[in-house]
């Protein structure tokens, strides 16, 4: 661009030359004078919001300006930080002083708490007034956040039920508002008394927080099966991972309850006793399904008969216990 512009004011001199048009002559140098080319680059692409470090573009001329006055560099700004909140706000220009060849553009980041990746502030040159805009025309520096985003869980519904179907559910939150551009996925391990598959839909193991969101929930989800049962717990902790760290609380509790109950019923299953030779009797006590509570179903019952407990037959307790994982 530089050589066309030179080559036709260098035609339009010899034309005033000729003519005898010295005012056009003059006018030809200043034109000269005044074809400057500017162009970009960042002489320090990275900048961070802490520590501090600010990132700078040199906008440079071809040549000393010579003009006797700064030349003014008109340029647009663009890039995936925000300006006023990312960082301070440029002013959209910048004067080469004269007798200077150069002069800075500095990016200050401001520090937020904002869970965000690295961001861009693009400088583009503008045509203007006394210069042309050469190549480079365009210049980025990137800013980087110091602001990793913390995982925390919670039960916001830690009760759940086999029937009727009650879910119960965790939320996954993080420290701020996730700015990074993609999800972040947060990693946990299920453990507890309830089994999954059986007692719950099975959980994935991890959970995605959406850009622009700060929290996402996992569902529990039980299933309703016939075993009796006492309240059991699904226990979800967060596991460590990329993109975040683990705070606190990492672990949270849903309690799954169960309408299964017990029914106990009672057979003779040896109805003759005998004095002497002693021949001992039996009542059997069953549930309808085994006992599967965590702990034992005691089962309350009444003597009657023509017996005398004490003087026909040794007294009984007036209850029974089933052991857990009996029926």
């Amino acid at each position: 661009m530089k050589l066309r512009l030179l080559s036709l004011i260098f035609e339009l001199f010899r034309f005033f030359s000729r003519k005898g048009l010295w005012v056009g002559v003059m006018l030809m140098f200043g034109l000269l004078a005044s074809a400057q080319e500017v162009s970009i680059t960042a002489t320090d692409a990275s900048a961070s919001e802490s520590p501090l470090d600010t990132g700078t573009f040199q906008v440079s001329l071809d040549a000393v300006n010579n003009t006797g006055s700064a030349i003014t560099v008109d340029y647009t700004v663009t890039g995936s930080a925000d300006a006023g909140s990312d960082y301070n706000t440029l002013s959209g220009s910048v004067s080469i002083a004269n007798g200077a060849q150069n002069a800075t553009i500095t990016v200050t980041p401001i520090n937020d708490t904002a869970i965000e990746g690295t961001e861009t502030v693009i400088v583009t040159l503008d045509p203007g007034t006394g210069y042309t805009v050469g190549s480079p025309a365009s210049a980025t520096v990137n800013i980087s956040s110091e602001d990793g985003a913390v995982a925390t869980i919670t039960a916001t519904d830690a009760s759940a039920s086999e029937s009727p179907l009650g879910t119960g559910q965790f939320t996954v939150s993080l420290s701020g508002t996730n700015n990074t551009g993609s999800a972040i996925t947060v990693d946990y391990t299920v453990t507890g008394s309830a089994d999954a598959g059986s007692d719950y839909n099975t959980l994935s193991g991890s959970v995605s927080i959406a850009n622009g969101a700060q929290t996402a929930t996992i569902t529990v989800t039980p299933i309703n099966d016939s075993a009796f049962e006492g309240p059991e717990t699904v226990i979800v902790t967060l596991d460590p991972g990329t993109g975040y760290t683990v705070g606190s609380p990492a672990s949270a509790t849903v309690n799954i309850s169960s309408e299964d109950g017990a029914v106990a019923t009672i057979t003779a299953t040896d109805a003759s006793a005998s004095e002497s030779p002693l021949g001992t009797g039996q009542f059997t006590v069953s549930l309808n399904g085994t006992n599967n509570t965590g702990s034992a179903i005691t089962v309350d019952y009444t003597v009657t008969g023509s017996a005398d407990a004490g003087s026909d037959y040794n007294t009984l307790s007036g209850s029974v216990s089933i052991a857990n994982g009996a029926q």
